[in-house]
């Protein structure tokens, strides 16, 4: 028990030289690894989800087992042996697993094309409304929007933060109550005067 009390006892903002010195290191080598990572440019070091990519989107699950290298083989053989495929869960609300196939933007006839080689190699599964596959198109515009939400609320959140701790570091902590027995001696200090 006596080992916790020197963790409550540590005084953390006496050492807040050393804990911001420390984050900054951090920070300084994760923005280095982008510049590293992006050949100079930043924003191209940074490894976007299928989420936020411009292309694509093929949602399917199927009655055959397939895995990720499988389906990569078949996208391929499609013309597409750039395509990004990741597991998914509970494909489009029924419950199986499945995949997401990430592609650069195709036409309808080559959308076509895939589901159906997909549907041969593996059998798409049915489910309550028909086959249970889903494609949606996301455009340019659409994408570079959500890349630059996200960096704008991570700069406001990194901004409210440093000025929360920036704050509360310089002194401005709240005044700690008087303890009853420096208060009852002022007041019998103030009465007999």
């Amino acid at each position: 028990m006596k080992s916790l009390r020197g963790i409550y006892t540590f005084d953390y903002m006496g050492h807040k030289k050393w804990w911001f010195s420390l984050s900054g290191v951090i920070i300084i080598i994760g923005l280095a690894s982008l510049f590293v990572r992006g050949g100079g440019d930043p924003l191209h070091g940074v490894k976007l989800g299928l989420e936020f990519k411009t292309g694509t989107r093929i949602t399917v699950a199927f009655s055959k087992p397939a895995t990720v290298p499988g389906l990569r083989g078949i996208a391929s053989a499609q013309g597409f042996p750039d395509a990004q495929v990741q597991a998914a869960t509970n494909v489009s609300g029924s419950g199986l697993n499945g995949f997401q196939i990430q592609t650069a933007t195709l036409s309808t006839a080559q959308e076509q094309a895939l589901e159906k080689a997909l549907g041969d190699a593996f059998t798409i599964a049915n489910g309550k409304n028909g086959p249970i596959l889903s494609s949606s198109t996301v455009g340019p515009t659409f994408g570079r929007q959500v890349v630059t939400s996200s960096w704008k609320a991570g700069i406001l959140a990194l901004i409210l933060i440093l000025g929360y701790v920036s704050f509360r570091s310089n002194g401005s902590s709240p005044s700690a109550p008087s303890s009853p027995s420096s208060t009852t001696s002022s007041s019998s200090s103030a009465s007999t005067r």
